[in-house]
């Protein structure tokens, strides 16, 4: 090693000032070490901001050292961004419901692919922020409220990306859990959050995808206790950086850099999506130690080395000419709608319905809300209605049969179908906002008074209606309530009223309340699920395959039931938002309060049934270092199915946690009388607090209650342990 690069390296160790300083660790790639430091300042400067490009970030090349231009895009839901020939997956939310990280890892991985053959560096995703916010606009692009469910999944998905080649940026980091209030509060709100809440609710599912090796984390808008999250020191810079070990490198948000010097010195890496101008590189070069600067860029060019960018530059070679969606991934994409889709409610086994006796059909409502909009929207490269996939299911035998079957004067939409079955169409073609940021009311599929008149004729003279209801979600904006809006609920209920066999279809970006409930027989969630959303729904509804989705977020009855009291906690007052509620969010504050949810965390009904038995607990070393918690489970069902088997653990009293936390969760799927068994192992970590006067995770001795349940209301067994 020379003297220049043992000086900077030292110097660099001296800059974090931390025992857990990750240089001090020997964590960057020794080539991104020797290659920096043959860089020049401009060339440096080179990888820390923005310019022009394709994509909707991009960074200049350095040619004398044979570094590409990078190129990042956004992909919550797919390659973003206005990008056409690409496949619109299911968002992250409805993976969240698969509970399920094999499932998620596929989903990652044929993400990162696309991303890679379009050219990209750089995937914006995955979202990491928690629900908080029930009503947040944005809760399509997180993976719920549970900050273990969160990780898991987040981290698998992180996986996936990268084993492509692409670098994941897991954002937006951190306490950005809402939109509002109004249009882009969030550039303005300021998030008051104490350090141990962050630890054990808001960090951990960044800290889950800094285990798994996300190579980059997006800081976000908002300020975080005073100070903007991209010019924040002891949250870039103490907490994550060094507190968490995250080794790759910080960009901001889009236009999230106030001040290049605060933001540079404490912790951020790179700034997007502009340019630096002369002034600014001044500042950056007479107010940023050499430092902390070749940290920033040793940081992003060991993320390349890793990813393969450096060695294999031709492999990003792709442009938005190129076609890469396939039908193996219109498969895939079909198969995650599949076990996203989340079954509530189902009285006396309306659903599935028949193979063998179609009967006439009622398709209504909405037709196309499947992505969300904002930077999480991808373009759809087709529609393809519920009609049309159970026309295509039974096959066709005529067209426009009943002619007196005629909705609100447009002629005839019935298809005849084999084996007596008929199917009739009330929808329409919504096309919300897209890349645009929009508002409840322009996110909420429009129906009129014509149209429910003509949905309920059809509905009437039909022996089944499948009601779909749409509101959406996006950036920018939050949700003014969690209702479909007045005019769709009366859709339901004025159908309901005359066809007895009505089934709800809800397609939404997060909770939504259910006034209408009790009139309808089936009700399934789909969040929202993509392109292949029709052909995945005619499957669970008739049986092809049994719904196993589980909710990752609580369903309040209404936006009032929920822990967000006070307006000082939403949307907070002058721009101050207090998370005073602390670690009572979520079902911990249902559970805490003993108060009763519309539908609880975890829950989700299945075609099959399945039994539990022979649980377990075993203490691991004499000091209880973990915990293997074991189970069998059992189809007892005439069906193929999945069940997930949930860990809910409940402290000491004196810990002062809340009750009945999530800490691990198996997903398991059988065929009829199978059984398998379940072993989950409950860390040390997961018996743990963060404690602020050591900064630290705090091991909690005494008496623990375990719960083993499909969900966090429906508990089969429970156990203690005590911990050393």
């Amino acid at each position: 090693m020379s003297l220049l690069l043992v000086a900077v390296v030292a110097a660099m160790c001296l800059s974090h000032a931390s025992s857990h300083s990750v240089l001090s660790k020997a964590s960057y790639d020794p080539r991104a070490v020797a290659l920096v430091e043959k860089m020049t300042f401009a060339e440096k400067s080179a990888l820390l901001a923005g310019v022009g490009g394709p994509a909707i970030g991009n960074t200049a090349a350095v040619p004398r050292l044979h570094v590409p231009a990078l190129h990042l895009e956004d992909g919550p839901q797919g390659v973003g961004d206005n990008e056409e020939l690409v496949t619109a997956f299911p968002c992250a939310l409805a993976m969240a419901a698969t509970w399920d990280t094999k499932v998620a890892q596929a989903w990652g991985a044929v993400m990162g692919d696309e991303q890679r053959r379009k050219g990209m560096h750089i995937m914006l995703g995955p979202g990491l922020n928690l629900a908080r916010v029930p009503l947040n606009g944005r809760n399509m692009e997180y993976f719920g409220e549970d900050p273990v469910l969160a990780g898991k999944i987040g981290a698998a998905v992180v996986q996936g990306i990268q084993s492509n080649g692409v670098i994941a940026c897991a954002k937006h980091w951190v306490n950005n859990n809402q939109e509002g209030p109004d249009h882009n509060g969030r550039l303005s709100d300021n998030s008051i959050v104490g350090e141990r809440v962050n630890f054990e609710l808001y960090y951990a599912p960044f800290a889950a995808t800094v285990n798994a090796g996300v190579g980059a984390i997006m800081c976000a808008y908002n300020l975080v206790n005073g100070t903007y999250a991209c010019q924040n020191e002891p949250a870039l810079t103490r907490d994550l950086k060094d507190r968490l070990h995250f080794t790759g490198f910080v960009m901001s948000d889009w236009g999230a850099m106030h001040d290049v010097v605060p933001s540079f010195a404490n912790g951020m890496d790179m700034s997007m999506p502009g340019g630096f101008s002369a002034q600014t590189l001044a500042l950056l070069e007479a107010n940023v130690s050499a430092a902390r600067v070749d940290d920033a860029v040793v940081r992003i060019v060991s993320q390349l080395y890793q990813a393969g960018i450096m060695e294999h530059p031709e492999k990003y070679d792709g442009n938005s000419s190129v076609n890469v969606t396939s039908a193996e991934h219109q498969a895939q994409a079909r198969e995650f709608a599949e076990k996203s889709m989340v079954l509530l409610k189902n009285d006396n086994n309306m659903l599935p319905l028949s193979n063998e006796h179609i009967g006439h059909v009622a398709v209504i409502g909405d037709d196309d809300t499947l992505a969300g909009t904002g930077s999480g929207h991808v373009i759809l490269p087709y529609l393809f209605t519920l009609k049309q996939a159970l026309v295509e299911r039974f096959g066709a035998v005529s067209l426009n049969v009943d002619g007196d079957r005629h909705v609100n004067g447009t002629g005839s939409d019935c298809t005849q179908v084999a084996k007596g079955g008929v199917v009739c169409n009330h929808t329409k073609s919504y096309q919300p906002c897209g890349m645009n940021q929009c508002d409840q009311t322009q996110n909420t599929a429009p129906v009129s008074e014509d149209d429910i008149a003509a949905a309920t004729e059809l509905a009437r003279t039909s022996t089944v209606a499948i009601v779909s209801v749409a509101v959406n979600g996006g950036e920018g904006y939050d949700r003014v309530n969690l209702s479909l809006g007045a005019m769709q609920e009366k859709l339901i209920t004025s159908v309901a009223a005359v066809q007895p066999n009505t089934i709800v279809v809800v397609r939404c970006p997060g909770a939504i309340s259910m006034p209408w409930l009790p009139s309808v027989r089936a009700v399934l969630v789909q969040f929202l699920p993509g392109q292949e959303s029709a052909r995945a729904l005619a499957n669970v509804l008739y049986g092809t395959v049994s719904p196993e989705g589980k909710l990752p977020l609580t369903f309040p009855v209404s936006e009032q039931h929920t822990w967000l009291q006070t307006p000082e906690q939403y949307p907070g007052v002058n721009f101050q938002v207090d998370y005073t509620e602390e670690l009572l969010m979520g079902y911990r504050w249902f559970n805490a309060k003993k108060e009763t949810p519309l539908f609880p965390f975890g829950f989700g009904l299945s075609y099959t049934s399945f039994e539990w038995t022979d649980s377990k607990v075993t203490p691991v070393g004499n000091a209880s270092t973990e915990i293997i918690v074991e189970v069998t489970v059992t189809n007892t069902g005439r069906r193929t199915g999945a069940d997930v088997v949930m860990a809910f653990v409940t402290f000491p009293t004196a810990a002062g946690e809340p009750p009945l936390q999530l800490k691990a969760f198996a997903k398991v799927r059988l065929a009829p009388n199978a059984s398998t068994r379940v072993a989950m192992a409950i860390s040390t970590q997961a018996v743990s607090v963060w404690s602020v006067q050591t900064h630290a995770w705090t091991k909690v001795t005494g008496t623990f209650d375990l719960a083993l349940g499909s969900n966090v209301a429906d508990l089969q067994f429970h156990h203690t342990f005590t911990v050393q």
